[in-house]
């Protein structure tokens, strides 16, 4: 925020608690206020049982956030498209699992449109074997600064 960022990305490698994920997800912030989306937010945000993420920090993000709303989904959906032209496109048995919406805490109080990207499952044989390897890693990074480079300095901003 301080810096003036155009776009903020939180980059995370996935996990599944059955190891049987697989695939290339990305998410725009949702600060849905139903009681469902907050415990989703306690959960995956590690906040402890019993205690909320704080109400005027989650109301602020909220109302910036909204501004940024259609620019968030844009960016998401870019990054996605790009990783899928440079990585999934010729390789059967990678996917992607498209653009989804979640209330992450780390997208909570930026400025900017922002996007999370989970670069696939590290606990999945296949995808764990890819990540292992520079070119796989290589094309994944250049596939998301291509979605970044498109929605920042092509104005693929809806």
């Amino acid at each position: 925020n301080m810096k003036g960022a155009s776009a903020f990305v939180s980059l995370h490698v996935n996990a599944s608690a059955a190891h049987d994920g697989h695939g290339f997800e990305s998410y725009y912030l949702d600060n849905t206020h139903d009681e469902a989306s907050r415990k989703l937010a306690q959960r995956e945000n590690g906040t402890p049982a019993g205690e909320d993420v704080d109400d005027l920090s989650f109301m602020l993000s909220d109302l910036i956030q909204s501004g940024k709303l259609e620019d968030s989904i844009v960016l998401t959906r870019s990054i996605d498209q790009a990783v899928r032209g440079k990585v999934i496109t010729g390789h059967k048995e990678l996917k992607s699992l498209g653009v989804k919406k979640a209330p992450f805490f780390v997208l909570v109080g930026a400025h900017m449109p922002c996007s999370l990207v989970e670069m696939f499952f590290v606990d999945h044989p296949l995808e764990s074997a890819n990540l292992q390897q520079e070119h796989f890693r290589s094309a994944l990074a250049l596939g998301i600064a291509d979605g970044i480079h498109a929605f920042v300095v092509h104005g693929d901003r809806g």
